[in-house]
């Protein structure tokens, strides 16, 4: 199982997972550090501010910009796994 903590996220999953593990499921946990590629538009920056202004357009082209990667980066690792 991969996991990936939104980076706007408040609290870590790490210790819930960690109980997992002890059953022999093995469960990876990424961060946008993980597997993060920076794209041409402004918004597909890894350090591209989010404030108050940011327009719900730009977030919401962000979050799928985002879920690209991670499911490219998660099909990428699985296949590797194998």
């Amino acid at each position: 199982l991969i996991v990936g903590v939104d980076a706007l996220s408040h609290t870590d999953p790490k210790p819930i997972f960690d109980a997992y593990g002890s059953i022999g499921m093995k469960i990876t946990i990424w961060t946008n550090d993980t597997f993060w590629v920076d794209g041409d538009r402004p918004y597909e920056k890894k350090d591209f501010p989010i404030t108050n202004e940011t327009d719900n357009e730009v977030m919401k082209l962000r979050f799928v910009y985002r879920q690209e990667l991670f499911y490219k980066s998660c099909m990428q690792q699985l296949h590797d796994e194998n």
